[in-house]
């Protein structure tokens, strides 16, 4: 009888191992593991954005190796002019107001011209010709090495010749002295 209550005792210590193994078991799942996988998935997506970023820092940084020889031969930046070359600026402007057809009436100094900046000159330009022709201009103008930027623009039309547009524009540029 002894070894009868000596196995009935083992079955039930056999019993509460497995089910204390099977406990084990269910809670290492259901908690333990499910939090790793999730900090795995979440390591994932981390690294997929950054592949994306990398990704794209390569294609920018291409982009820029093919650009650099055209950086080392200053295309893209504008050049301010020194202060001798003004007559040469001017004489370049009325180039580009021939090769579009318009005709300039005056050059003269812009009264709006502020003594706070130092190395800004403004220049008012009186210009008649057709509505293209103004566009080109000034898109020739904005588009030279030479940095020069539209500070103000109106145009009339005039009641002689509605094809002709009159055009005041102040044109704006830095000087280095």
């Amino acid at each position: 009888m002894k070894s009868l209550k000596n196995i009935e005792l083992d079955k039930k210590k056999i019993l509460l191992l497995i089910l204390t193994c099977a406990l084990v078991i269910y809670l290492e799942f259901s908690v333990f593991i499910k939090a790793q996988i999730k900090s795995i998935m979440d390591f994932e997506f981390k690294i997929k954005e950054l592949n994306g970023r990398i990704e794209s820092l390569t294609r920018d940084l291409t982009k820029l190796q093919l650009l650099k020889p055209g950086l080392k031969e200053g295309i893209g930046f504008k050049k301010f002019i020194m202060q001798d070359e003004i007559p040469a600026l001017l004489e370049n402007i009325s180039a580009v107001a021939n090769k579009n057809e318009i005709k300039i009436m005056s050059v003269e100094p812009s009264k709006a011209q502020s003594a706070k900046e130092e190395g800004v000159i403004l220049m008012a330009l009186d210009l008649t010709g057709d509505y293209h022709s103004l566009g080109k201009f000034i898109n020739d103008l904005e588009n030279r090495e030479e940095f020069l930027s539209v500070e103000s623009l109106e145009i009339t039309s005039q009641p002689a010749d509605y094809l002709k547009q009159r055009l005041n524009l102040v044109l704006k540029t830095y000087v280095k002295k």
